[in-house]
């Protein structure tokens, strides 16, 4: 009996017309049976149906060795190996490669069964009867095959013993679908793919399949094409892959486009999908298209599901983590977690970290565009609202955690339901703030884009310190910008004076004189209008430090000296603190060095007395400097050390970085250049992350150790500043 080649025709139409005779055949991957009614001869066996091999296939060959690895180290039992990924990844490729390359190893069959999980039109095929058509495939007749999922599935387990044969299950619902398929015999091999995570199939060893590395994604669009990488187009292709996600799926439709348009060159392709507004809608080729895939897995979400998934779309950054998300979906935080893990069980979302997810380019865009057709406006922006609450709850009581000194802002009720993390001290808000740094820095900027200048003002506030200590001047002055703009719509005069202060401050960190001075003078003349005496103070606070960079050593003491006067007079211990620091690095500078140390003693004692780290750090940092010009090496060396463990503790990267480069001129200082050279290389480390210009500094001083013995002592002023 030979078996006719067709291919496209649905199951259901075959066995329609067939009458006596069923005929099973899934278009171009599936199992085509051929079987005969009791009164006819036993049909031939049908033991090899695998799909054509995938002739482009690109990459892979760390997974596929995965697979290949499956079958030499089954154990005596049957090797199950699933395959899941999000849509459009490229699970049934893989399989179908593995399958033929491992062909030889199963001779008694080679059986591919697509379960249609995900079929467009269609519901998955039931499991009893998958396996009733396998026993035709073994050689049964119908009239040999029981009734009932149980039965079947015994009686093909017995129909495989002493076999070696290979399944692949494609598209597979859940594990109740491809359990009872399942050989009992050892030496089978069953490749099982599905968008979900199979954590409930017993024994199956799980090979998550990601999105394809740039460089394969690039050799898949030129195989693809069929164009040759023309000088000049390899940019052009790096784009576009990366446009499409690094997404097989998307990366076929485009090159497909290409394919077929020779009059098109790559870079008109490049440019054109580049510039598409609906990058979604590009990737389309007959009856497939990438958001259709996508819609194949939406529809199955529960309602809380297909909801949270929506809404992550308004997420402004790459990452999101449960509290977050159970604000947006408006959902309790416990429902938020299993909703998210439900999510990265279906491949919509991935896992970043415990905890941390993010949306693909793709299924970013794709839920974008369903909250704009399914979530009214004010749905959406109720959403962002309870989002910025969260951020921003949670970032002040950050800030306060980090910088106990600081004086609280007010901030209004979080909207109900909104459950702001739960930050215990400061080693926590530093782990919270380097998590979130860049999700608040676009919380910031979304808020300003929807009107909610509140919000964004006062975010930037929380974030101001943390941003200072870690050397990110270039973030601080770029949301201390949107405050500016935020308190500006509000009207809000001290909201004003506080954001021209610190874009002031931050404006002098990176040598933005002019600037500077004009936002100090503005703080402080509202702060003087409003006869903010405490605002006073830390502007010329701000003031001093500025002038300190310059150089202008005497005038910078004048204005440190104001900032004490009026922090004394108003009883604030954390800014006498400072103004005493500074004051007495003021006075080591113009060489008095006594009255430094009497300075500098008395601010250590008051931070000390404040818990706060951070201006004790700085604090013994400006005494290292002092004992280092009276020629006292070792008590300077001690001082820097203590500095420098405290700096790490906390997180101050920029405090720790000057200290070392100070250590560093201590220990050349005192004769010893292999510990200063360490010191300096360390220093150069933190700065070059930073980007921060004082490592060119550091590095003439390691080119002169290179050559000489000795090098100048540095002058540069430690971090003491709070600039609010």
């Amino acid at each position: 009996m030979t078996i006719p080649e067709r291919e496209g025709i649905p199951a259901a139409r075959i066995r329609a017309q067939a009458g006596g005779r069923a005929r099973q055949f899934i278009a171009g991957q599936d199992l085509y049976l051929t079987t005969c009614t009791g009164s006819r001869p036993a049909p031939e066996t049908v033991i090899h149906t695998l799909p054509r091999d995938v002739a482009a296939f690109t990459g892979r060959e760390d997974e596929l060795q995965q697979l290949g690895v499956t079958v030499g180290g089954t154990g005596g039992v049957t090797g199950i190996h699933t395959v899941d990924g999000m849509p459009g990844v490229g699970k049934t490729a893989l399989v179908t490669r593995a399958a033929h390359l491992l062909s030889g190893a199963f001779p008694d069959g080679q059986l591919f069964v697509q379960l249609h999980a995900h079929t467009p039109g269609q519901k998955p095929i039931d499991p009893g009867e998958v396996l009733g058509d396998l026993l035709i495939c073994t050689g049964m007749t119908p009239n040999e095959i029981p009734a009932g999922v149980d039965a079947r599935a015994l009686r093909w387990r017995d129909r495989l013993t002493g076999k070696k044969m290979l399944l692949v299950l494609d598209d597979a619902a859940d594990h109740a679908q491809v359990e009872p398929l399942l050989p009992g015999a050892a030496g089978c091999l069953v490749l099982v793919t599905s968008r979900r995570r199979l954590i409930a199939l017993d024994g199956a060893r799980p090979l998550p399949l990601e999105t394809l590395p740039p460089r394969e994604a690039a050799e898949l669009f030129i195989r693809l094409a069929r164009r040759a990488a023309a000088e000049g187009t390899t940019s052009a292709v790096t784009e576009m892959v990366k446009l499409c996600g690094y997404l097989p799926l998307a990366i076929a439709l485009l090159a497909g486009r290409l394919a077929h348009h020779p009059s098109w060159s790559i870079t008109d392709l490049a440019a054109s999908f580049a510039a598409a507004h609906d990058r979604l809608a590009e990737l389309i080729a007959g009856d497939r298209a990438v958001a259709a895939a996508f819609e194949l897995s939406y529809r199955d979400l529960p309602a809380t599901q297909r909801r949270l998934f929506r809404r992550l779309s308004l997420h402004p950054g790459a990452e999101v983590n449960v509290h977050a998300a159970s604000a947006l979906g408006d959902i309790p935080l416990d429902l938020s977690r299993r909703s998210l893990d439900a999510l990265y069980n279906d491949h919509l979302v991935e896992e970043t970290a415990p905890g941390r997810y993010r949306l693909h380019d793709l299924l970013r865009a794709y839920a974008a565009e369903l909250t704009r057709s399914t979530d009214s406006d004010s749905e959406r922006r109720a959403a962002a609202g309870r989002m910025l609450d969260h951020y921003l709850h949670t970032a002040h009581s950050a800030a306060l955690r980090l910088h106990p000194s600081r004086r609280p802002i007010t901030l209004a009720a979080a909207t109900p339901g909104v459950e702001p993390e739960h930050i215990g001290d400061g080693a926590d808000a530093l782990a919270w703030f380097q998590a979130e740094r860049r999700v608040l820095m676009a919380a910031a900027g979304r808020a300003l884009e929807a009107g909610f200048d509140t919000h964004a003002w006062q975010m930037a506030w929380a974030l101001s310190r943390f941003l200072d200590t870690r050397g990110r001047w270039q973030d601080w002055a770029a949301i201390e910008q949107i405050a500016l703009t935020a308190t500006g719509r509000l009207g809000d005069q001290a909201a004003q004076a506080s954001a021209h202060q610190r874009f002031g401050f931050v404006s002098g960190r990176l040598g933005r004189y002019e600037d500077a001075y004009t936002h100090l003078e503005l703080a402080l003349g509202i702060h003087t209008e409003r006869g903010d005496h405490a605002g006073q103070a830390y502007v010329q606070h701000a003031l001093a430090l500025t002038l300190n960079n310059q150089g202008r050593y005497a005038e910078a003491l004048g204005h440190a000296q104001r900032a004490l006067e009026s922090w004394t007079a108003a009883g604030d211990l954390p800014g006498r603190a400072m103004a005493l620091n500074s004051a007495g690095w003021f006075h080591g500078l113009l060489g008095d060095h006594q009255q430094a140390l009497a300075c500098l003693r008395q601010s250590l004692g008051l931070f000390r007395d404040l818990g706060h780290d951070e201006g004790v750090a700085s604090v013994l940092d400006s005494l290292g400097y002092v004992h280092q010009q009276l020629g006292s090496y070792a008590e300077a060396t001690a001082c820097y050390r203590k500095a420098l463990g405290l700096y790490r503790e906390i997180g101050g990267r920029w405090g720790a970085a000057e200290t070392l480069g100070h250590l560093g001129d201590a220990q050349h200082a005192a004769g010893n250049p292999a510990q200063a050279r360490l010191a300096w290389e360390e220093a150069l480390v933190i700065l070059d992350d930073l980007g921060h210009p004082d490592a060119d500094q550091i590095r003439a001083k390691l080119a002169e150790l290179a050559s000489s013995p000795r090098s100048e002592v540095s002058r540069t002023f430690p971090e003491t500043a709070d600039p609010r």
